[in-house]
């Protein structure tokens, strides 16, 4: 087979593809924004097939169907392709067809659709706004996040939260907490209402951290806003409207701040003008994942929360962000993810069963509190903080607190563990 370059906006990739024989192994040299891994090998397991999905692939490539057959029992999917139900048979572009014996969908949540920010059709006026003037995100453009910082010269500065699943659900309280510390440290925080407004009810699902970050909020003065939901956005008049989601019990009084010039329009939506809005857009699977039949109602890969299996498909397996798991979609997440689905196909291979490695929830989200501080959140589908021993070999023995050595593990270990551990295949 010829080797074969798939250029897109962000990923340019060279799949060379030799005849496989007995043992034989795939190369793969993949460089994903100027970040280069070398020799990425995926040896034969038997009847496995692999779909490779590559992080932000433009979604020109959407619909094709560039499939390899590279063995008879080991297909590889180098760019996206079509799912077409979740059949136990797969058609490669030679149509040729193999039995579907086992797989494993990974893949990520996607900001965008067909071009489009998927946001423009859950918020109004977001497609209009997004990275542009005062607008920004650090999900689509940190550098016109850190150039509006610096333009920033006082009001109000709304950082918000959607009402989907987001891919490190963290990261709108980081940026305010950053923000909120960089306006103290220019002398504008007297003059600015840092405001962060999310459709939750708490600001962190874990007691422990939940108490540190409401510290965090008041040693900052932020304006914590709960139960409000993001639905609109006029960029010209720089006015964001918010849905009040609390209970039914609590919306028949709804108390609007006027140190921020709120106001209530009609029953349950609260108009609130900003001069910095820093929007974390909503996120879906992707397309190609909607419109298969592996998923539940909203659309997420529909798995046993635990063996990771698909409810549908027993011989078919999801990770990662697209997975219905009720935990939060990181890359620490997927860490403890993949061992136990890697134990699952070893031993359904071996004796027609899963064997008893189980996933329970495991995530992580480095919450940074401000310049060179940090706490570490850590828990299960429980909501139970269960913080790595290893952290006491950093001198670190209560990673729910602000910490300098744990913003050290976020800027210098854990970007070494992502690339040289994680990215191969190494359990961490």
């Amino acid at each position: 087979l010829q080797a074969r370059a798939v250029e897109s906006s962000s990923v340019r990739r060279l799949v060379g593809t030799k005849q496989i024989d007995g043992d034989g192994e795939v190369e793969v040299d993949v460089t994903l924004d100027g970040g280069q891994i070398d020799h990425a090998r995926s040896a034969q397991l038997g009847h496995v097939v692999c779909f490779e999905l590559i992080h932000h692939i433009d979604s020109a490539l959407y619909g094709t169907a560039h499939t390899r057959l590279a063995h008879k029992h080991v297909m590889c999917f180098f760019s996206q392709h079509e799912l077409g139900g979740a059949g136990q048979w797969v058609e490669c572009r030679f149509g040729q067809s193999t039995q579907l014996e086992l797989a494993v969908t990974v893949c990520e949540i996607r900001e965008h659709e067909e071009r489009q920010p998927v946001g423009c059709l859950l918020i109004e006026g977001l497609q209009d706004a997004m990275d542009k003037g005062v607008v920004c995100s650090n999900y689509t453009d940190p550098k016109h996040t850190w150039e509006t910082l610096k333009n920033f010269k006082g009001g109000n500065a709304v950082f918000t939260q959607p009402t989907t699943p987001i891919k490190c659900g963290g990261a709108p309280q980081k940026i305010a907490y950053l923000a909120a510390d960089y306006f103290k440290k220019t002398g504008l925080a007297s003059k600015t209402n840092v405001v962060l407004a999310m459709p939750g009810s708490v600001i962190f699902g874990v007691p422990v951290i939940k108490n540190t970050l409401m510290e965090v909020v008041n040693r900052y003065g932020i304006k914590f806003k709960p139960s409000y939901a993001p639905v609109k956005i006029d960029a010209d008049k720089k006015i964001i409207t918010f849905k009040n989601v609390s209970p039914e019990e609590n919306k028949c009084v709804i108390n609007t701040d006027s140190s921020l010039g709120e106001t209530l329009s009609g029953e349950s939506f609260i108009e609130m003008p900003f001069d910095m809005l820093h929007i974390a857009p909503p996120q879906t699977p992707p397309k190609f994942i909607k419109e298969s039949d592996l998923v539940n109602e909203a659309g997420w890969m529909d798995v046993d929360i635990n063996t990771l299996q698909s409810k549908k498909y027993p011989r078919i397996f999801g990770i990662g962000d697209v997975a219905a798991l009720p935990t939060a979609k990181t890359g620490a997440a997927i860490r403890k993810q993949v061992p136990v689905v890697v134990g699952n196909i070893l031993h359904l291979m071996k004796h027609d069963k899963l064997g008893t490695k189980i996933y329970e929830g495991y995530s992580s989200c480095p919450l940074v509190t401000g310049y060179g501080k940090m706490v570490l959140a850590e828990f299960n589908y429980k909501n139970e903080f269960t913080p790595d021993p290893k952290l006491k070999q950093m001198l670190v023995f209560n990673s729910d607190k602000e910490h300098w050595r744990l913003w050290m593990l976020k800027k210098h270990i854990l970007p070494n563990l992502y690339w040289n551990k994680m990215l191969k295949g190494k359990e961490v």
